[in-house]
């Protein structure tokens, strides 16, 4: 279930991946739960969900002390990340493509690291994490979601297609690796 007091989302990354090791300085998430449970205001929880990827992959220790922090909620990482983002008041990560999504919907973003798309997040890094939970909780509007419509239009406007095919039917052999 879903918290029962307003909560921010906080979906957990694959690791290792790109989000974490190129994209961030970030690396420890758990250290980043930590540091923002200490800065949430009484009655705001973090409902953290572990990627579905991860399940069964982190020592059960992990969550045990995750789960410990008072204002932390572990999620069924079966819920879909679409509708945690609807019932958010924002959402915090490192630089997954959570993010991407909630600026889509209009919801206040804070990305620890330095995502591709960095122009439609809201706010980054440690810094400014208090701004962000401010307008999660003050009573504003949705974010406009006009700079996510730029965004995706450049990325129309100057993407290249690429086709994976080659690489992902040619055996690995020392030519291609």
């Amino acid at each position: 279930s879903l918290p029962s007091k307003p909560f921010i989302y906080v979906p957990l990354h694959t690791l290792p991946e790109s989000a974490t090791l190129t994209l961030s300085t970030e690396y420890y998430e758990s250290d980043l739960i930590r540091f923002m449970s200490k800065e949430l205001p009484a009655g705001v929880e973090l409902g953290v969900k572990e990627n579905p990827n991860m399940v069964g992959m982190r020592p059960f220790s992990y969550y045990k002390k995750i789960d410990r922090l008072p204002n932390v909620r572990l999620l069924d990482p079966k819920i879909q990340s679409k509708r945690l983002i609807q019932e958010s008041q924002g959402v915090a990560g490192v630089s997954g493509t959570a993010l991407l999504e909630a600026a889509t919907l209009g919801k206040p973003t804070h990305a620890f690291g330095y995502p591709e798309f960095e122009t439609v997040i809201d706010y980054h890094g440690h810094e400014e994490f208090e701004s962000f939970v401010y307008q999660c909780t003050s009573a504003s509007e949705l974010q406009s979601i006009d700079r996510v419509s730029k965004y995706f239009q450049f990325v129309i406007d100057n993407g290249e297609e690429l086709s994976l095919a080659p690489i992902n039917s040619s055996p690995r052999t020392d030519e291609y690796w």
